[in-house]
């Protein structure tokens, strides 16, 4: 029996990015690779310190106490040819944890014998939906959306209110996660039937039929633009909560989120009415791209009703930047809100945001990116847009992801979480004193691990009962040891359980269910008995499969990766015609 352990990079197919957030090194240990003139014969441990017989090494391997040097590609051999890669140099060397990795590095790579030398960072599992315009959505990788994604894609259960100039709910990107009154829904099925238009108020709130929400400028229950031209609604829905992941135009920061339709004429008679529909009727958060420079103490007591019964008040911060200081800015102004201004794509004010005129005085509470946003548009269009009009819905779709993992936080703790995940955008600002700008620009992946662990795959160790060659045939029994990792800044995991599944016909899980117990952040956990399936008669190919990891309180999260089932025959042919080219 032989085991194989396999480590990320080297054996799996897995769709991995380092981040840019807090990248965590592994103490005690660097990574080198030495020159190829130097020789590696004599490579041993002399009283708990390794030894190569080069003077400069030696010297520095007693200097920092390194106790081992292992191969990272075992088995790899020097290649023939020189234009090959040669994985044979790479070693991991190992010392006291005491030591800062870093300085390791720094005296190492001086060295003669050091071609490169490394510390051994931790890479983090993404999401990455299929949807066709994703690549043009950048701002979702900018607020690290797609990395919060791993941890929670939102849930149909948290609803975004969009007040605005109604939604095309048509839009092949928007009809899948339109919110349906469950009080209008007679049979409860989700989706608004011919026998709901009964043309009754079955749940008794003043309004007929208001199955996905109300036009307030109509007074109707088709909440729904009147003309194209109508497309900022829709745009704004988009941005908070497009149909994620469905082959389909956009992504959104959202994913899963429902989105409830508010038509106004603009008015503040119909927007405060629009306001006090969503908070009445199941809006955990309202999204509001409008505004105006006077007070309204009509629009402050609606603004006030949603603080009241819990729902969360997001707006953009007006795109009035054309003069200096900008004009006040309401609804921004009044208490209870969460203001958002905008960024471009390098994370500087855009020029027509509106920003603070003294720190932190609530014209803008966080950043957004709110330039060149791809978005969902009426007549099933698509349309790149911008305005604070976009940060703000973009915000509450990160919102929404912390809700979908804690339905129970108030509206203050959900800003609380957001404000200090913010990352520091200043130093691409400096005109701007600190505060000016509000917390920074916010960050999905950062908030949310304030509330949430976030374990990911840290290795694999395959053992095959057969063979003995380390690899899955068919015939055999195969036992896997799968090792996980919880993020540095994640919350503890606590009374973790796996579940391996594999969909492929030539692979039966025997034994599916593991335990991890806890797993501290920052720490790794080990099954506690090893996963096992067998292989069917197949042909060679790759399979995949995924560990879905759930904790005490029911949270789920997954991983997936690839194994080769069986190993394809190698035909070599000697296709020269009898001639003795080389």
């Amino acid at each position: 029996m032989n085991s194989r352990t396999a480590f990320i990079a080297a054996l799996l197919l897995m769709s991995q990015s380092c981040m840019a957030l807090a990248q965590e090194v592994w103490p005690g240990r660097v990574l080198i690779k030495f020159s190829e003139e130097i020789s590696l014969a004599a490579l041993r441990v002399v009283d708990g310190i390794v030894k190569v017989d080069l003077a400069d090494f030696d010297q520095a391997a007693m200097t920092y106490g390194i106790y081992e040097a292992d191969k990272i590609f075992k088995g790899a051999q020097k290649p023939e040819e020189s234009y090959y890669t040669d994985l044979s140099r790479w070693y991991r060397l190992e010392f006291s944890a005491d030591i800062d990795p870093a300085v390791v590095v720094s005296a190492l790579e001086k060295l003669a014998c050091t071609e490169e030398v490394e510390v051994d960072r931790k890479c983090y599992q993404t999401y990455r939906p299929n949807d066709i315009f994703y690549d043009n959505c950048w701002f979702l990788t900018q607020i690290h959306a797609d990395e919060a994604w791993y941890i929670t894609k939102g849930s149909a259960e948290v609803v975004i209110a969009i007040v605005d100039s109604g939604i095309d709910s048509g839009h092949v990107d928007l009809k899948s996660e339109m919110w349906v009154n469950p009080g209008e829904d007679l049979n409860g099925n989700g989706i608004v039937d011919l026998e709901d238009w009964n043309g009754a108020d079955d749940d008794q709130n003043g309004y007929v039929d208001d199955f996905w929400g109300w036009d307030f400028a109509s007074m109707d229950n088709i909440p729904h633009p009147d003309n194209p031209s109508e497309n900022h609604g829709t745009l704004c829905a988009s941005s908070a909560a497009a149909a994620t992941d469905n082959i389909e135009g956009v992504a959104s920061p959202g994913f899963n989120t429902r989105l409830m339709a508010l038509r106004s004429n603009m008015y503040v008679n119909n927007l405060s009415s629009c306001i006090t529909y969503a908070a009445d009727n199941g809006a955990d958060i309202l999204s509001n791209s409008w505004g105006s420079n006077t007070f309204s103490p009509v629009i402050r007591d609606a603004v006030a009703h949603c603080h009241d019964v819990g729902a969360m008040f997001v707006t953009s911060a007006g795109n009035n930047d054309y003069w200096t200081p900008p004009w006040p800015a309401y609804p921004s102004l009044y208490p209870d809100v969460l203001s958002v201004g905008a960024t471009t794509e390098s994370d500087q004010m855009a020029t027509f945001s509106n920003y603070c005129t003294t720190p932190f005085d609530g014209v803008i509470d966080v950043m957004a990116p709110g330039q060149n946003i791809l978005s969902a548009s009426t007549l099933g269009t698509y349309e790149t847009w911008q305005g604070t009009s976009s940060s703000s819905p973009i915000t509450a779709g990160v919102c929404a992801l912390v809700l979908s993992i804690d339905p129970t936080l108030t509206p203050a703790e959900v800003e609380t979480l957001l404000v200090h995940g913010c990352d520091d955008i200043y130093p691409q600002n400096p005109s701007f004193a600190y505060g000016i700008l509000g917390h920074g620009r916010i960050n999905a992946l950062k908030t949310i691990l304030q509330i949430s662990h976030y374990l990911s795959f840290y290795s694999l160790t395959l053992t095959d009962i057969g063979n003995g060659d380390g690899r899955a045939d068919p015939g055999e029994t195969v036992e896997l040891s799968i090792v996980v990792q919880n993020h540095p800044e994640a919350q503890i995991a606590e009374g973790i359980t796996g579940m391996l599944v594999c969909d492929d016909e030539a692979v039966t899980v025997t034994s599916g269910s593991v335990s991890y117990g806890s797993v501290m952040p920052g720490e790794i956990g080990f099954n506690s008995t090893p996963y096992t399936f067998t292989v069917a008669a197949t042909d060679p190919h790759w399979t995949e499969f995924s560990v879905i990891l759930t904790d005490t309180y029911g949270s789920e999260q997954e991983v997936s990766f690839e194994l080769e089932l069986g190993r394809p025959e190698i035909l070599v042919v000697d296709d020269d015609g009898g001639e003795n080219y080389q």
